[in-house]
């Protein structure tokens, strides 16, 4: 994975929170999981996962770290098949 972030005096702050969230090796491993399944994923799918590997171990933790991927652009997210549900995505 490579995500493309380029600086200038417009943007600085929001590269700047990309970076502290590449920063946490959990938020990585939830990249990492979607980059390797190739496909959307929903949050009980990668919460799944990431308990298995004693990541995180509530939902609510796995919630919080997809949203603030999300909210930086770098995972996408959008409704599941027949509306339920949220599933996830690199972009």
């Amino acid at each position: 994975m490579k995500p493309n972030i380029s600086f200038n005096k417009d943007n600085y702050k929001k590269q700047r929170e990309k970076f502290l969230l590449l920063g946490n090796p959990n938020h990585l491993r939830i990249l990492l999981i979607l980059e390797e399944a190739k496909r959307p994923m929903t949050t009980e799918e990668i919460r799944a996962i990431l308990e298995k590997e004693n990541v995180y171990k509530h939902r609510e933790n796995t919630h919080k770290a997809l949203q603030k991927l999300v909210r930086v652009g770098l995972i996408k997210k959008e409704k599941g098949p027949n509306k339920v549900g949220d599933v996830y995505f690199l972009p």
